[in-house]
């Protein structure tokens, strides 16, 4: 009897004792505590952070932990989560700060505003930090280096389903949006809309590789590269369009420089403004292009300017929509230019071009004119069409 009575009082001791204190675990803001930072100060790697709707104002730091981090929209599946789950920086600093070597962070279903900082005015990025972010709004934040996010010292980021609206940066500053260094960078499913910097409206990139498919470039500004500004990098564009872009020097849609290298497939570039700029694409010093599928119609000024300055540009467009001519295109004789394979030129008749649909109407002369390779298919299976919406990822557009 003095036995049992002894295993019975010792038993929850002994489960105690046995449970895994390493085991993960879920905490649920506000429920478990009042602020995000408390339940990060608590984690450790593995657990994930629920937040609810509300407005959250923080600095938040993950100290090198592997956290997954979201609102309740993957549970919800509604969009409005995203809009009433936000994490406000208050114009304090960074909005996140993952910059302590922090691997596979996750981090989804929030409006991340308000940030200030000298980079990364939303989300900092650094020291070989590995992340996912997905289903975001990144608006009205502000740096000098990366208005939306700054990654740097070999960062490696999938970005999916983010719109960026109204970041911008302080004079002499870059990458409105985004500002890459030394990193790598997978881009998916995203919006940037009104944008602004001095170099690079919505994204700057230097020493970095970043791919780039089915997104949208509306509205963003800067003095060199209204969209994009590139020097030593590897930029792929895949569905990607190019509309409403405006640089005040070089480049309305890309200034590409300093040996980087563009393949673009498929793409629209359309009313973007370069009239007191040199091109709605400026190309300089050993740096490639290679235009495949897409559509280049309609900018203001120039659609192509390559530079008298520094080493050769090699150009080659193909199975192309655009106006071979010096009007449009300037080459300084300082670029092997082959514009001779499956190239129109002709009104591509957009759907609705003055409501930003610049999908093709059922007549238009680029249907079924890209690439006839099996390879750049459209989804149907048919020959490729030309344009930011042709190929077998050509169904993006949202009405």
């Amino acid at each position: 009897m003095t036995k049992q009575l002894i295993l019975i009082i010792l038993l929850p001791f002994f489960l105690f004792s046995c449970v895994d204190p390493n085991i993960n675990k879920t905490f649920h803001i506000p429920e478990d505590y009042s602020t995000i930072q408390e339940a990060i100060d608590v984690a450790i790697d593995g657990d994930k952070i629920i937040v609810d709707p509300g407005i959250y104002i923080e600095n938040l730091n993950f100290f090198g932990k592997t956290i997954k981090l979201k609102s309740t929209y993957e549970s919800k599946n509604d969009t409005l989560t995203i809009s009433q789950t936000i994490i406000d920086a208050g114009y304090a600093n960074h909005a996140i700060t993952l910059n302590s070597g922090e691997k596979k962070i996750s981090i989804s279903g929030f409006t991340i505003r308000n940030g200030i900082a000298g980079g990364g005015g939303a989300i900092y990025c650094g020291n070989s930090v590995t992340a996912e972010l997905k289903d975001l709004v990144l608006e009205n934040n502000i740096a000098t280096f990366g208005g939306g996010i700054l990654s740097y010292h070999s960062a490696n980021l999938v970005l999916d389903n983010i719109d960026f609206i109204g970041n911008s940066c302080t004079e002499q500053s870059f990458g409105g949006a985004i500002a890459a260094y030394d990193s790598n960078i997978e881009l998916s499913n995203c919006n940037f809309l009104r944008n602004e910097a001095s170099h690079g409206g919505a994204i700057y990139s230097s020493f970095s590789n970043i791919n780039i498919k089915r997104s949208l470039f509306n509205e963003n500004q800067a003095s060199r590269g209204g969209a994009i500004k590139s020097i030593y990098s590897a930029i792929e564009l895949t569905n990607t369009l190019f509309i409403n872009n405006y640089a005040a020097n070089y480049g309305s849609s890309l200034y590409i420089d300093l040996s980087s290298k563009f393949d673009i497939t498929n793409a629209t570039f359309s009313n973007n403004n370069s009239k007191f700029s040199w091109g709605n694409i400026f190309l300089q010093d050993d740096s490639q292009l290679n235009i495949t599928n897409s559509i280049i119609w309609d900018n203001i000024g120039l659609d192509l300017f390559i530079s008298g300055y520094g080493l050769p540009c090699p150009v080659d467009i193909s199975y192309s929509d655009f106006i071979n001519d010096p009007s449009k295109i300037i080459t300084n004789n300082n670029s092997d230019f082959f514009s001779e394979i499956g190239n129109i030129c002709q009104d591509p008749l957009f759907l609705d071009a003055n409501n930003n649909d610049y999908r093709l109407s059922p007549i238009s002369p680029a249907r079924n004119k890209g690439n006839p390779e099996s390879e750049y298919n459209n989804s149907n299976g048919t020959r490729n069409d030309m344009g930011a919406f042709g190929g077998h990822l050509g169904e993006w557009f949202e009405d």
